[in-house]
């Protein structure tokens, strides 16, 4: 039995070379189920070229895998990259514990630049007032004295 969708045979085709290989005279693949007795339904995929069960011979440069092996296969192809995106994302979590902190102290440095803006406003605000009065109000008391 041959399943003919397009995505089924690229996913096939993707379990089979997991190991980055197909055998020399494979040109493609398709799956297959078995009729035997001692393997009844059991999936496996085949050489497109080698439609014909009865031309089909052990190691004949054709690609023959029972479904389950090519999964295994991309399983365990698959664990070292799971393992190095796992240690990959401990080191980012240490990265945003980092970033946590350093955003904390900007946060209080920015309390504190606020807090010193906010005095020098209020010094600059009293010094101007002063001035005013020494300039304004002396000179109406120094009017007042004239008359």
């Amino acid at each position: 039995l041959v399943f003919p969708s397009t995505k089924k045979l690229l996913l096939i085709s993707l379990i089979t070379i997991s190991r980055g290989h197909l055998p020399a005279r494979t040109r493609g693949v398709m799956l297959c189920m078995s009729k035997t007795k001692e393997n009844p339904g059991r999936p496996f995929f085949r050489c497109v070229s080698k439609r014909d069960p009865s031309s089909w011979e052990k190691n004949d440069g054709h690609l023959f895998k029972w479904v389950e092996e090519g999964v295994l296969e991309q399983v365990e192809d698959v664990i070292p990259i799971i393992n190095n995106m796992s240690d990959e994302i401990n080191g980012l979590k240490g990265v945003i514990e980092e970033l946590k902190g350093d955003a904390k102290v900007h946060k209080m440095q920015v309390m504190k630049w606020k807090l010193g803006s906010s005095v020098i406003i209020v010094w600059l605000c009293l010094i101007t007032i002063m001035i005013f009065y020494l300039m304004f109000g002396k000179a109406n008391d120094h009017n007042l004295l004239v008359w």
